[in-house]
């Protein structure tokens, strides 16, 4: 899987957790717990990432709790690019039965909030297959995915239906694009 080749070390694996939550503090411990990992190490990642300024801290009582600081220019990019390695399960079975993807909205700019659904746009022929798909993936994430599911025909109509939508899903990320759609359009 992609995630495992582009977030393999503790630091990387600690910097996508604190990017999927940047709006939430932790203490130590804590992110641990929640990624599975042994307490040393990742206070070990927390205190290099926040040496390099990608994470600040705040002292209450006798905790420490960290906060991905988000000033950081490329700090928006890799959030984007942490979840889209979170998605890659999901993403790797729509392929299969999908012509066209497309990640919108805050999670394709990289602004999502912890609580910020995943706007996905779906262009199919198989929308059961994509809902049975989605359904499974969705006991293991998360986030709330809000999928628009559409066929080719219906996307077309989109751009004079609701140029405002069309619009904002087409300032998005393309995560797939099968040959038979390019064929089509």
């Amino acid at each position: 899987m992609l995630n495992a080749t582009l977030i393999s070390t503790i630091t990387q694996k600690t910097l996508a957790f604190f990017c999927l939550h940047p709006d939430l503090k932790f203490h130590g411990r804590e992110t641990a717990r929640k990624m599975n990992l042994r307490h040393a190490s990742v206070q070990r990642s927390i205190k290099a990432l926040e040496k390099k300024g990608i994470l600040s801290s705040e002292r209450k009582g006798k905790m420490i709790f960290y906060q991905l600081d988000e000033s950081r220019p490329l700090i928006r990019q890799y959030k984007t690019m942490a979840l889209l390695c979170a998605l890659e399960p999901l993403l790797s079975k729509l392929r299969k039965i999908t012509d066209q993807i497309i990640l919108y909205g805050s999670s394709a700019n990289g602004k999502f909030l912890s609580d910020s659904d995943v706007d996905i746009l779906i262009v199919t022929s198989h929308p059961k297959k994509v809902e049975a798909a989605l359904f499974s993936f969705r006991k293991t994430f998360a986030k709330e995915i809000r999928p628009v599911i559409t066929s080719l025909a219906e996307w077309m109509d989109y751009e004079k239906k609701d140029p405002v939508f069309y619009n904002e899903v087409t300032r998005g990320l393309l995560l797939h694009q099968s040959e038979y759609y390019e064929s089509r359009v």
